[in-house]
């Protein structure tokens, strides 16, 4: 092929693979995406390589389909989405150079394949841990800025190909104190993670159900069944870290505050809760996931349905699901979720888990219906999707003309040729 023999010249040939296994591998994932076939896939090495494949793409009019992360991929954004087009997949996931390790600024540099697994030890070698998710950002001009990065966040790969990233760190605390608040209401630990939010007491702070926690915490299915059958309805997991000079001293009046705030709500900070262990729980959420990924644990498959709002609209959310799984003959019970506040509890993360046997092609049409009509709904509800995979995309952008137009005019100056991963967002 003519491709394969052009872009062997580009990044040498051992790192053009066009071999029936390795295209079916990156044909599909765990999504109810469409499988379809890339020409082939190219594994480059450097900025420069990467630049000259992305030059090779636009004299050629060949689409590019962007890969970072290892498997198991869930979303379909990895996929080609053109037929016949002959997508080449551009994984840059071998590209795994900590290109810069900056204590003093409390930042890092890393290139698209360094892993979280990779990232924490050789940040804890310096003494600092990445920054915890919706905490802070790296980089905030104001409203009066254009700032050109972000047109790469979730754009899946239609805007360009990240070469390099720099991450928000934070000093490794010195002293850290894992607890579970648990609720047979959500409402009441929605009301309290505003007040420890308001107060900026505590570090890591989510809530998330039972079937979750459970998950995160065992890997056979069985153990997770059982344990999920001991927990509470709800759980929401506190930490309270220690860093700097004092660092015992924070934790303690930190540690007084929330017990006492925690009380006003009928609510106790706990070590132990059902089956679960606090300090299990802070061993676990330091790390990546171990094998197998704690989303397949249960039932082998999971499809997610993630999105933005505010932690007051949650339970609205969560009725809704559970009234989309009944109508489906979905089971909820095999629903985990998880609700993460970001910037300071005024808005948050919310993501259901659909469990299934991936065997299951029965169960797996009722979750690909409760996708398809979830989405509208949700939409409906004021549900963002900042992160809109596939069919969800629809409702992303097509309430809103101006923004499509806009970033279809954007699209034009950085991606002239729409080569980068057609087919996906408004594109």
């Amino acid at each position: 092929m003519v491709a394969t023999t052009d872009l062997a010249k580009l990044v040498g040939k051992e790192n053009v693979l066009d071999g029936k296994d390795v295209l079916e591998a990156y044909s599909k994932d765990m999504s109810f995406a469409r499988p379809m076939l890339a020409r082939c896939v190219v594994k480059p090495k450097t900025m420069e390589e990467v630049q000259k494949v992305v030059k090779w793409a636009n004299s050629t009019n060949t689409p590019l389909v962007p890969v970072s992360s290892g498997a198991p991929h869930f979303r379909g954004d990895t996929i080609p989405s053109v037929a016949g087009a002959g997508a080449v997949i551009v994984d840059v996931s071998g590209m795994k150079k900590i290109m810069r390790v900056d204590r003093r600024n409390r930042v890092c540099m890393v290139e698209p394949g360094v892993t979280f697994g990779e990232l924490i030890p050789a940040l804890k070698k310096e003494n600092m841990a990445p920054w915890a998710a919706g905490r802070a950002q790296v980089r905030g001009m104001g409203p009066s800025q254009v700032d050109f990065t972000r047109l790469l966040q979730a754009a899946q790969g239609t805007m360009g190909i990240v070469t390099w990233a720099s991450i928000k760190c934070r000093p490794l605390p010195k002293i850290k104190e894992t607890y579970l608040v648990a609720s047979d209401k959500l409402e009441t630990l929605i009301d309290f993670a505003y007040k420890i939010q308001f107060k900026k007491l505590g570090e890591e702070l989510f809530i998330v159900n039972g079937l979750t926690l459970s998950a995160i915490l065992n890997k056979d299915s069985k153990k997770i069944a059982e344990m999920a059958a001991t927990l509470p309805p709800w759980i929401l997991v506190y930490s309270i870290d220690g860093a700097g000079l004092i660092p015992q001293e924070k934790v303690d009046y930190q540690r007084a505050d929330s017990m006492e705030l925690a009380q006003s709500f009928g609510l106790a900070l706990k070590k132990v809760v059902g089956g679960a262990r606090a300090d299990d729980v802070e061993k676990i959420i330091a790390h990546p996931s171990t094998e197998p990924y704690w989303k397949l644990r249960y039932k082998g498959n999971c499809h997610d349905m993630l999105f933005l709002t505010t932690m007051d609209k949650t339970p609205g959310f969560v009725n809704k699901m559970h009234e989309l799984a009944g109508g489906c003959n979905y089971p909820a019970g095999d629903m985990g979720i998880y609700i993460q506040p970001t910037a300071q509890g005024t808005n948050c993360h919310i993501e259901f888990n659909l469990m299934l046997d991936p065997k299951n092609t029965d169960l797996a049409k009722k979750v690909s219906q409760i996708d398809s009509e979830g989405c509208e709904a949700l939409a409906r509800m004021g549900a963002f999707f900042s992160r809109p995979y596939g069919p969800w995309a629809k409702f992303a952008f097509g309430y809103d003309t101006q923004t499509v137009i806009a970033l279809r005019k954007v699209k034009s100056v950085f991606d002239p040729n729409g080569i980068m991963n057609p087919g996906k967002l408004c594109f």
